[in-house]
This record gives C-alpha cells, structure tokens and sequence, in this order.
C-alpha cells in the first residue's frame, strides 16, 4: 500500500484507473487562459486526500457519516476537489450557487441541515456572513473551513482504494436545490454514489479528447459547476450541473 487511501466508490476507481495510465485530468482556463493549467489524474487525486485529511483533522472526524456539507465554490479545478474531498470524508455535498443572496443560500443551508460550510479564499467574506445570518436563525453548531490553494503541476501518487463503510453504494452523495424562481428553493436530486457510478458506466462508452474545466464568467442557471468540453473555444459559456462535471471528469481520457 502506498499509505495514501480513498474509499472504493465508483468515481474513485475510474479516477485511480486513469492515475495510472498519466492521463491529465483537469485543464483549468481560470487559472490560465491559453490552457496552460492543466491538472493530472494523480494530482486530483493527490489534493482530494490532503484536503480530506485536513478537513478531517479540523473536524475532528474519519468519516462524517453521511453529514451535510455545503460548499461556495468558483468553478474551477477547486471545485472538483472539494466536492470529490466531501465525499472521500463521507459527507453528503449541498452545492451552493455563487450568485445567489445571502437569503437563499440561508435556506439551502438550513432546509437541508448543513453541518458544515465551505468556501474558498474568493468567497470567504461572503461565507462568513452566511454563517453568522444562519447562527442568528438557528442554535445548531455548524463548523467553517476555508479551502485550501492547490498549485498546479504539483508531484503527487496514486492512492490506494479501500472498502470501508465510507463505500457504500447507497450512501448519499449529492443534493442539488432548484433556483427557487416561483417559491423557495427544493432539494431536486438526491443521488447515492450508486447512482452516480451507474451514470459513470454509461458515459465511459463515449469518446472525448480531454476533460476541460472552464469557468463561468457569467453563471446561468442553478449551478455553477465547471463545463467540460473537449473542442469548445474556453470563452463559451455554458451552465451545468454538478453530477454532468462529475460524468465528463471521468470520461476515458487518451
């Protein structure tokens, strides 16, 4: 064992695979417009577990057991990792949209009992004032942790997998909110890693040239998850949402 260890759910085992063959993963045009930000299989990898074992010792928890975690996330290759770091930890991601005001995001927060928020350096302000709002409407102790930089190209190994109840295939992994456009929001997908592993089997039959992750200057829409695109011009913009990022980021990759 390399003494670095994801649980064995299904997008672990399809990312692992690709590690192994040095595909690169990620090419983050936030970071650097010409394409220059590119971010391999073994380095997603590799900042998934740092982040985890640093978001866990902060916690004081191996596994959140299914814990809500919301998270405010640019998209980008941060937020990749920190949505696949909620799920290596065990949690359950309640992705918040970064344009939405402060009101909507305390509802998201605590229609689906949040425990724990996450934000990056961006967004850290704008966190911090979602946290003292949803302290004032509610007693529940929730913890905050800002995300960590990840520099590209850092030197990194593959993990080994290990079955541990974090692996569960009925545990869940994600739920997305509406815009809340003709009431309040509503939790509209509930999905288990299961679920999530099926849709996996099904895309890897399709052909693609690389992974992209491009930010949205403009989000429209519900999510602000990052696209993935292997010929489009980085300056197209387009929304879509978390679980279509988590399908693309593990499309076979030459």
């Amino acid at each position: 064992m390399s003494g670095v260890v994801l649980p064995a759910i299904p997008i672990f085992k399809q990312l692992v695979n690709h590690a192994q063959h040095g595909r690169t993963a990620i090419v983050d045009y936030s970071v650097s417009p010409d394409g220059e930000a590119q971010y391999s299989y073994s380095q997603l990898l590799d900042d998934i577990t740092t982040f985890r074992d640093e978001l866990s010792s902060f916690l004081g928890k191996k596994d959140l057991e299914g814990a809500r975690v919301a998270f405010l996330v640019e998209s980008g290759y941060n937020y990749v990792v920190t949505l696949l770091t909620i799920w290596a930890l065990g949690g359950f991601a309640v992705p918040l949209c970064t344009t939405h005001p402060i009101h909507e995001m305390l509802y998201t927060v605590t229609d689906s009992d949040a425990s724990v928020l996450l934000a990056t350096n961006h967004f850290e302000s704008k966190i911090r004032e979602l946290a003292d709002t949803v302290a004032k409407e509610s007693s529940e102790k929730r913890a905050l942790y800002i995300v960590p930089q990840h520099p590209v190209n850092a030197v990194s190994q593959v993990p080994e997998l290990v079955e541990s109840p974090i692996a569960d295939p009925m545990r869940h992994a994600l739920m997305i909110y509406t815009s809340g456009t003709t009431g309040k929001p509503k939790a509209c997908s509930l999905s288990v890693h299961l679920t999530i592993g099926c849709r996996l089997s099904t895309q890897n039959g399709a052909s693609t040239d690389r992974f992209t992750c491009e930010v949205l200057e403009s989000h429209r829409g519900r999510s602000n998850s990052p696209r993935s695109s292997s010929a489009s011009h980085p300056r197209h913009r387009q929304c879509t949402s978390s679980l279509t990022m988590v399908r693309w980021s593990c499309r076979n990759v030459p």
